[in-house]
């Protein structure tokens, strides 16, 4: 995460964007990514525990991820060139969450996923890969758009060797795995 200056305690400080360093074997820096955002959802942010980060590897290219925990969500994605540190997708989006506890007490749901699209429906759970993946994969947003909407469905997503996987279940009668 980049933020807009240094401060003494990072944990409150603004985020402005990510960044991304590479550096080889001796410790020499090979190249960085900097990409500032702009988003008064992530200005507004007051502690650094409601964001996470990941950093995934899918063949020649590195895959940036930084979302939020909030009431207003927005999740930020960046294909980077692994060789050359070039940025060759940038993708910042807003979503909401419709939260679905589970009692540690009781049963528990196969698929725990809370987040939904506007453009898909209300009924169509997702996680974060598959936020991302409804936007910008229209094999996959096609494939979520067919099924029939009869109640809840989950989708637990994961992106591997440049594919990705799809676990979809209504928690009740079937879950079907699914690759793109």
């Amino acid at each position: 995460m980049l933020g807009k200056e240094g401060k003494k305690d990072a944990l409150y400080a603004t985020i402005r964007g990510c960044y991304v360093v590479k550096f080889d074997s001796k410790g020499n820096k090979v190249w960085q990514y900097i990409k500032k955002v702009e988003d008064k959802v992530l200005e507004d942010i007051d502690n650094k525990v409601n964001i996470s980060t990941w950093l995934t590897e899918n063949d020649d290219k590195l895959n940036f991820k930084m979302s939020s925990f909030k009431n207003e969500q927005i999740v930020v994605t960046a294909d980077i060139d692994k060789k050359t540190g070039n940025e060759l997708k940038f993708i910042k989006q807003d979503f909401k969450v419709k939260w679905e506890f589970n009692m540690m007490s009781g049963p528990r749901d196969f698929i725990q996923e809370s987040f939904t699209n506007k453009n898909i429906g209300k009924n169509r759970l997702f996680d974060y890969e598959g936020i991302v993946a409804v936007e910008n994969n229209k094999a996959f947003s096609d494939y979520i758009k067919s099924i029939p909407s009869k109640g809840k469905i989950f989708f637990s997503t994961y992106s591997m060797n440049g594919k990705l996987w799809l676990t979809e279940s209504d928690n009740k009668t079937y879950y079907k795995v699914t690759v793109f």
